[in-house]
């Protein structure tokens, strides 16, 4: 087998019905300001002394990251130039299906040592990058916090065993409701919560929406705090307010399709306020729009720190990514072929705006999420599960790097992550198998697993 893992000398990383709302939310969308705060600005940060050509040798939103992080940052850095990428899975190691189709043999119950017993596992490995829903973990503090110690504990052993840390956050709309029957992340209320912060107007309690979007990152901070192995802080990979680009409307997340200027402010704040105020070294940021409205109006339309980039004041993203889900039949040649295409159009745009001479603060570049358009349905309902690692995702990373035709794109990616197992029906990976026709499904994925520009996490 040609697969190569990870180094493990180096240790790196990374709720239903809407409640009612009361009366007085009827007067709304007629803000009214809170009386006693002006609209947020960026406040004076300490002064970031480091030169404008300094090409990243640190991370651009830490002038002084922690060994840990700096680490994590050299080592991303070094693996975005080689023909290779870290591969990762969301909850990889926390989310499976009936304790079969868990990724990687693993389950919410047994950690990384598990191996599925009646169900060969054809990856002897794990993912180098393990991504984690911060809001899981916080609905869970709120009704079962037996189970979030769980997960905090499942975080930290992940990190023990070699892996990277990758932490997204689809904070719920706090400013239309809150707890753990709140709506989630949408905008059901069709009210602006960007402008809303921004503009410190009341929240449905009467509450200054700014106020309250800075208690949740302090509550964020205090999560974040808790990631250590004995008193070392983990690095941490924050992905906020992922696909921002997106159409956004009453069913979308509530930070999509908004203003772009109040957007960048927004970000700022949660960055400013994570470094500043909490003093957190161990955190890099990412930055992850959708693909195809990048592609259509330009990579750089919400990007946090506006279209003057080259301001030591303004560092506020580590990472540039993507998600892209590509609609892989296996049956449509040409179609399958357009959206190979447009993955690899994603990884140009992404690095070259990454990458631009005119930027003097260079930033990585990440998928961070790819999968199937179709919701990642079960492989034994579609063909296009046959052949979607290997003829659907394979193919555009192999193609040339804009401006560099002598590489590939391996060699413009930093790590990749896909998303979770998270039903039967709905499942991006499944490395198991017990039947003749499981195996032809899976081949696939274990194909993928053994090209050595795929990087896995060796097993302790």
């Amino acid at each position: 087998m040609n697969t190569r893992f990870f180094p493990q000398s180096l240790l790196v990383t990374l709720v239903g019905a809407a409640l009612a709302a009361p009366a007085a939310w009827a007067a709304y969308p007629d803000p009214t300001p809170c009386p006693t705060h002006a609209p947020w600005r960026p406040g004076s940060a300490p002064t970031d002394t480091r030169p404008l050509d300094d090409q990243g040798a640190t991370p651009p939103t830490q002038a002084n990251p922690t060994p840990e992080t700096q680490a994590l940052w050299a080592r991303l850095k070094q693996n975005e130039v080689l023909r290779s990428a870290l591969f990762g899975q969301q909850h990889a190691s926390w989310q499976g299906v009936s304790g079969n189709r868990s990724a990687f043999g693993s389950d919410i119950f047994d950690g990384l040592a598990k191996q599925v017993a009646d169900r060969p596992n054809l990856v002897p490995a794990h993912p180098v990058v393990f991504g984690w829903n911060y809001e899981t973990y916080r609905s869970l503090l709120l009704v079962d916090p037996d189970q979030a110690e769980r997960m905090l504990a499942r975080m930290i052993e992940t990190d023990a065993k070699g892996g990277i840390t990758t932490i997204h956050w689809p904070v719920e709309n706090f400013v239309v409701c809150e707890g753990p029957a709140c709506d989630d992340n949408s905008n059901r209320k069709g009210v602006d919560p960007v402008d809303f912060i921004v503009n410190n107007y009341q929240a449905f309690d009467g509450q200054c929406s700014g106020d309250k979007f800075d208690h949740w990152v302090d509550d964020l901070a205090t999560f974040l705090q808790k990631l250590k192995q004995g008193n070392t802080p983990i690095p941490v990979i924050l992905r906020p307010f992922h696909e921002m680009n997106g159409q956004g409307g009453l069913n979308g997340h509530w930070w999509a399709g908004k203003n772009a200027v109040q957007f960048r402010t927004m970000w700022q704040r949660l960055v400013d306020r994570l470094r500043n105020e909490h003093g957190l070294r161990n955190v890099l940021i990412a930055f992850g729009p959708r693909a195809e409205p990048l592609l259509e109006s330009g990579y750089g339309v919400y990007w946090p720190e506006g279209p003057n980039p080259n301001q030591a004041s303004l560092r506020y993203v580590d990472i540039a990514g993507f998600d892209f889900y590509l609609q892989h039949t296996g049956t449509d040649a040409n179609a399958d072929a357009a959206e190979t295409k447009t993955l690899g159009d994603a990884i140009d745009a992404t690095r070259t705006f990454a990458k631009a001479d005119a930027r003097s603060v260079k930033r990585l570049v990440a998928i961070t999420e790819v999968g199937r358009k179709d919701g990642t349905s079960n492989p034994s309902a579609g063909t296009g599960f046959l052949g979607f690692w290997m003829k659907g995702v394979k193919p555009a990373l192999d193609g040339a790097l804009l401006g560099a035709p002598t590489k590939s794109r391996w060699e413009g990616v930093a790590y990749m992550m896909t998303w979770t197992n998270g039903a039967t029906a709905n499942f991006s990976i499944d490395p198991t198998a017990d039947t003749p026709l499981e195996f032809d499904v899976n081949r696939d994925f274990t194909d993928w697993f053994q090209l050595k520009e795929t990087l896995f996490l060796k097993p302790n």
